[in-house]
């Protein structure tokens, strides 16, 4: 095509899609021809793209026909040269391949999500799993409390933002309480269309430099209780079989996340309880400096941990009780080992070692099966029993 858009050569493949001869297409104009009017926005992409003078291309389907082209469009001396490439089934098979990639990783979604026990761990899951086959850049997850949402987990975002958003109040003309209100999810696939919708949050696509979003209610039992936004880093419009996958993948998120609140609740409920058992402070003595510290043996084991306590004895003997009595006139720690692993023992110079001690069961351990078999001899139910700990060695 010369600088005004008429043709000034075709090749037969052109003749073939363009629907006609280069005899009848010679010196018309592209954007007058009836296959080229039928493609939306077809003359404003490539007019932009001239008046860049840089090579540009994108994809566009044919109405008529069902097929995709891959169309190229090259800056030369007095005009522009346009190729077409016919690349549906390239594309049917990249598809398919995208479509069995997001598969697989919603079914790794739901092992983790199934395996996440905290809020932060099922935020974690869908960024890793759900992200990457939507070529997605962003993640937010937030959860209503009262009239406000608050953040559970995030990717993606820079934290100023996450802050101003994090504890927001309901207002109107917001996506994301426009999902939870409405329990529908909502896609708005280019900034200029969040700003047409939310223009008193026209800032927002320019600050977060985002220019795509997926708004998901998480909804269980009937109630929406949070949202989850994916969002993208160029314009997206998301096909019907990627809407309905991502809205299935909110239920799958909403319910674990449901799970993993209550997870929550109950372990913040536990913490504040073990701090409550805990002795505030350890006595001073003159026999021994004591200090205590809990740490968790493994991850998700943030609550539990053996009672202890610090007793000051006559004759300048001390208790550790924990399983462990020591007296320092003898310096001889007399050990009550009621299933427990050994305890470490450190010398003043530093040196550590493990006591070698034959343990005792738990505790009721020896009783219980005892007195279980002779109560199952005799047809009884069977019962509580206590006893005291095993055996005392020295060490």
């Amino acid at each position: 095509m010369d600088d005004d858009w008429r043709i000034t050569f075709v090749n037969l493949e052109a003749e073939g899609m363009l629907g006609s001869s280069e005899e009848e297409l010679f010196s018309r104009v592209l954007w007058t021809l009836p296959a080229v009017r039928q493609v939306a926005g077809m003359e404003a992409r490539r007019r932009k793209a001239a008046a860049a003078a840089t090579p540009a291309s994108f994809d566009v389907q044919m109405p008529d026909t069902g097929r995709r082209y891959h169309l190229r469009l090259v800056p030369v001396p007095d005009g522009v040269t346009l190729y077409f490439t016919d690349v549906t089934e390239i594309r049917r098979h990249e598809a398919e391949r995208a479509a069995a990639e997001r598969a697989f990783r919603i079914t790794e979604l739901t092992a983790a999500v199934a395996k996440a026990t905290t809020s932060r761990d099922v935020a974690d899951a869908v960024a890793q799993r759900v992200l990457p086959p939507f070529r997605a850049t962003g993640l937010v997850v937030q959860a209503v409390e009262g009239d406000r949402v608050h953040n559970v987990g995030a990717v993606g975002y820079p934290r100023a933002f996450l802050e101003s958003v994090d504890g927001s109040s309901r207002v109107t003309a917001d996506p994301v309480w426009d999902a939870i209100s409405t329990q529908g999810p909502l896609f708005v696939s280019s900034a200029q269309k969040y700003v047409a919708r939310y223009p008193t949050m026209a800032d927002h696509p320019q600050d977060i430099g985002k220019q795509a979003w997926a708004f998901l209610p998480l909804i269980a039992s009937g109630h929406a209780f949070g949202v989850c936004v994916i969002s993208f880093d160029q314009p997206r419009r998301l096909a019907d079989e990627e809407r309905t996958l991502l809205t299935a993948i909110a239920a799958l998120v909403a319910h674990a996340l449901e799970r993993a609140r209550l997870y929550d609740a109950e372990h913040t409920r536990s913490q504040e309880l073990q701090r409550a058992l805990l002795p505030q402070s350890l006595p001073e003595l003159s026999a021994c400096t004591t200090a205590a510290r809990y740490l968790a043996a493994g991850q998700g084991m943030d609550v539990g941990g053996d009672w202890y306590d610090v007793i000051p004895l006559s004759a300048e003997q001390v208790a550790l009780v924990i399983g462990e009595l020591y007296d320092s006139t003898t310096r001889m720690c007399s050990i009550t080992r009621a299933g427990q692993p050994p305890p470490v023992v450190v010398h003043p110079d530093g040196s550590v070692y493990f006591p070698h001690l034959v343990p005792d069961p738990p505790l009721g351990g020896r009783a219980a099966v005892r007195d279980g078999r002779a109560d199952a001899a005799a047809g009884k139910p069977p019962r509580a029993v206590h006893r005291r700990p095993g055996r005392i060695v020295r060490a």
